[in-house]
């Protein structure tokens, strides 16, 4: 995870809640690889020890899925985090150095007619104005991290006592827009109602 960047980890998030809350699957591998590749950071020739490969679209099938552009894009994010311990229950342990490429983090599986029919399924939510930022403020808004290990999928959301939860407390809207601002840039971005494009202009 250390080869990851934080762009990395908002595609896998993002990804990640929007099969289980809105398309009601648990992610799926292929449909990921369908959209996705790894491209080195900052060559293939010498990668970075740390922050070495990010998750980038796959240019080809790019328009298929949600709109979204992540903030901070040029950003040089080592300076603003750290490593902690690796506490129980532990991550696997750090391997020393660069990330060693794998031919198959390019791969393009063929997907098959699974694919196909989650493929026009997302058509549909495309056509009905959904975007990535609105699967921001879902996961945001309902206090969920798609990527920790939780008791159950976001598609067996069971409302404010839902124990996937991080608290029980409604978060306030301007604060959900404000940490949505924080991570995409949505400058350009209309949620639906005239209050919270209110609260977008003032990011």
């Amino acid at each position: 995870m250390l080869h990851l960047t934080l762009q990395s980890i908002l595609h896998l998030s993002i990804f990640t809640h929007f099969c289980e809350a809105f398309l009601g699957i648990l992610p799926h591998f292929h449909l990921f690889q369908h959209f996705f590749t790894l491209a080195p950071i900052p060559n293939a020739t010498k990668p970075a020890v740390i922050g070495g490969y990010e998750l980038v679209f796959r240019p080809e099938t790019r328009d298929e899925y949600l709109a979204y552009d992540l903030a901070g894009k040029e950003a040089e994010w080592k300076s603003f985090w750290f490593h902690v311990g690796n506490f129980k229950s532990p991550l696997p342990e750090r391997v020393a150095g660069a990330p060693q490429v794998q031919q198959n983090w390019s791969s393009t599986e063929p997907g098959g007619k699974q694919v196909e029919c989650i493929l026009h399924v997302i058509a549909n939510f495309k056509n009905k104005g959904v975007t990535g930022d609105h699967v921001v403020f879902s996961f945001v808004s309902h206090w969920i991290q798609p990527l920790q290990r939780r008791k159950h999928p976001a598609f067996r959301y069971e409302g404010t006592k839902d124990p996937t939860r991080l608290s029980p407390e409604a978060m306030a809207h301007s604060e959900v827009i404000r940490r949505c601002c924080q991570v995409l840039d949505i400058t350009n971005t209309l949620f639906g109602s005239q209050s919270t494009r209110k609260d977008l202009g003032k990011c």
